[in-house]
């Protein structure tokens, strides 16, 4: 058994961290709030350390286990999605479109990550644990094996998240096929206008995390 990267002294643990350990073989389990305090990994194996970028309790965890200015990054609203490497460690903020988000507000919430050998910190207002599917993982032991795995996985839930708005929008370009097909053109050019744009949104949200995601696979990190 490893330890995990970690402050000799840990806060209590309340609603506002999560630490699921993973085993790297396909299993995975949620710890219980008594084990959270001080946890170990298996050699193979990783934790994803999850918490509330707003709650004060996470903020104050944060600096003491990975220092002020990693704190202040992971934490910070930002509405860059980016991926920077330090050492052995990649630094990434994805955005991730609310469930029930319109075509036309996407994007709005943050996805914090501070990915290294052993442990994936999160910091986001996010139900990690729900976005991941933990506990079908439990029922069919395929969990990630790798906090590269981890961080991939968590990509493909964001862009699951994406896929009722593109239905959505496909919805509204038949409509307006409709409309020419009935002669009512009048209508037509700003509905058009209006489903430009959100495609322009979601272009922006989407491409620079292809980008994220590419800069991970080409940077040698030990994870």
């Amino acid at each position: 058994m490893a330890n995990t990267p970690a402050s000799n002294a840990r806060p209590p643990v309340r609603d506002w961290l999560t630490v699921v350990v993973f085993d790297g073989r396909g299993g995975v389990r949620q710890l219980s709030d008594a084990e959270e305090a001080d946890y170990t990994v298996p050699a193979r194996g990783y934790a994803l350390v999850a918490g509330n970028s707003r709650a004060p309790e996470f903020k104050v965890w944060l600096k003491k286990e990975v220092g002020d200015f990693n704190a202040e990054i992971l934490t910070v609203p930002s509405t860059r999605t980016r991926c920077t490497v330090l050492d052995d460690r990649a630094m990434v903020v994805l955005r991730v479109a609310r469930p029930g988000a319109e075509p036309e507000d996407v994007g709005r919430q943050l996805l914090s990550l501070m990915i290294e050998k052993g442990r994936v910190i999160v910091a986001s207002e996010l139900n990690i644990v729900e976005l991941l599917g933990l506990s079908q993982w439990q029922q069919t032991h395929h969990a990630p094996l790798s906090p590269a795995d981890l961080v991939a996985r968590l990509a493909l839930r964001a862009a699951d998240r994406l896929e009722p708005l593109v239905e959505r929008m496909g919805d509204n370009l038949d409509d307006i096929e409709e409309v020419l097909m009935i002669g009512r053109r009048q209508e037509v050019g700003s509905r058009l206008g209006r489903l430009r744009r959100t495609l322009i949104q979601l272009r922006r949200l989407v491409w620079p995390q292809r980008d994220v995601l590419n800069t991970l696979e080409i940077e040698e990190l030990s994870f």
